[in-house]
């Protein structure tokens, strides 16, 4: 094995430096415009506020509450309105986006709506004075013009009665000679106790023509009156079945 003689010479490495200047690069954006229609993509809208205006107002002869002007409600809101008449007036019905002669009436706000509340005269007949606000009967029969049956009455008047000719007459005889036949009630309480009685019946007809109409009303008491008269009918022909 021979000898191998090796000379290692120094190395050197210069490094020499190396710049690397960047260039500016500018990256421009565009415009990117998406529509829902441009896309699969179902919109919902979880909120949506729509407002509407209630324009309220009357003929001369009342007011109503909330006052005759021009409101600002969101949609689905309910608005109550009651119709208030002046002295020797009587509410008398609704016009424009209402009608009949409910008293008070709810609106819901599903869009702009107008009405008027409608006011007759009591003295059509160009005398002076206003309605009485008692029931003087009931009121002496149950010692108070504040008592449930009392106001029922009230009401039934100021709906049904007041609001037509032949009502307003009718109403004007009983003020006239009412008062001395309720001052004799008043003395007696047996006689209180009569007037009660007699007057439930005036207080039911007078209560469901009110709260439920007269429709319905006049349907039940036909349905009553005729299931009155078939018992009558059923028990008088068994009686001749059984007398033959």
């Amino acid at each position: 094995m021979g000898n191998s003689y090796a000379t290692i010479t120094d190395s050197f490495v210069t490094h020499q430096d190396i710049y690397v200047t960047p260039q500016e690069t500018t990256v421009i954006p565009f415009d990117t415009n998406v529509f829902p229609q441009d896309t699969e993509a179902i919109v919902t809208l979880l909120c949506s506020i729509q407002e509407y205006t209630l324009t309220i107002s009357t003929n001369p002869g009342g007011t109503t509450d909330p006052a005759p002007d021009t409101y600002t409600d969101y949609g689905g809101i309910k608005v109550a309105i009651t119709a208030i008449p002046d002295s020797g007036y009587a509410f008398s019905e609704w016009s424009g986006d209402a009608s009949g002669n409910e008293n008070p009436i709810t609106i819901t706000m599903d869009k702009d709506k107008s009405i008027t509340a409608i006011f007759t005269s009591l003295d059509e007949e160009g005398e002076t004075g206003s309605w009485e606000l008692n029931c003087f009967i009931a009121t002496a029969a149950y010692d108070s013009p504040l008592h449930s049956h009392v106001e029922i009455l009230r009401n039934f008047r100021d709906k049904y009665l007041i609001t037509n000719k032949l009502g307003r007459k009718l109403v004007k005889l009983y003020y006239k000679y009412s008062p001395p036949l309720a001052n004799i009630i008043a003395k007696h309480k047996t006689l209180k106790f009569a007037v009660r009685i007699s007057l439930l019946p005036l207080v039911a007809f007078g209560y469901s023509m009110v709260y439920i109409g007269p429709i319905k009303t006049f349907t039940l008491g036909f349905l009553f009156i005729f299931s009155v008269f078939l018992s009558w009918f059923i028990v008088k022909r068994r009686k001749r079945n059984g007398q033959t």
